[in-house]
């Protein structure tokens, strides 16, 4: 009989713990680790990752679950339901999803397929081409975009306006200190 690896049991211990648990277990390794740096900032960290996971998730079963739609086709279908006229550039779609022109192509290639989006050249710059919502696609964002609106409010309503104002300004500080994509230190 083979006895349980040192992994197989912090495995089987990981998962009796609470998410917060297995959060304050993680930073105090860190803290040990790292004992002269902010432990808080370990913590801070982790919470944040784990409710970034945690939320995406969460919207990810949502939209399918209730919706049968994924999260990036989602994304693309709100962001020109949003737009003026229902449309936009795909270079426009690839900023506003941060994504990359061939991503944006496919996404546009299954919401086309779907009858939901069409593809519009422009009337002033041929080279130009517009991803633009079809009627089907109208009247699927309409059930899809409050439905989002809702979730979102559902997620969120544990939080005061203040709390939701302060959590708000706190993300951005630290989406503002984040190294960007090719930044070295």
């Amino acid at each position: 009989m083979t006895q349980p690896s040192s992994s197989d049991s912090n495995a089987s211990q990981a998962s009796g713990l609470t998410e917060r648990e297995r959060l304050e277990r993680t930073a105090a390794r860190y803290a040990a680790a790292f004992p002269a740096e902010r432990s808080d900032a370990f913590r801070a960290h982790l919470a944040v990752v784990r409710t970034g996971v945690a939320m995406r998730n969460a919207v990810t079963a949502f939209l399918a679950a209730r919706h049968e739609i994924n999260t990036a086709r989602y994304s693309l279908l709100r962001a020109l339901y949003f737009a003026d006229g229902r449309k936009l550039s795909q270079s426009d779609l690839a900023r506003e999803l941060a994504v990359t022109s061939p991503n944006v192509t496919q996404l546009i290639d299954a919401l086309e397929t779907e009858g939901y989006v069409e593809r519009v050249v422009s009337e002033t710059d041929r080279r130009v081409t517009f991803a633009r919502l079809t009627p089907d696609g109208e009247r699927r964002c309409t059930e899809l975009v409050p439905a989002m609106a809702g979730f979102m409010e559902a997620t969120t309503d544990a939080l005061s306006t203040e709390e939701l104002q302060q959590l708000t300004a706190l993300l951005e500080k630290l989406r503002e200190n984040l190294p960007q994509p090719g930044e070295t230190e």
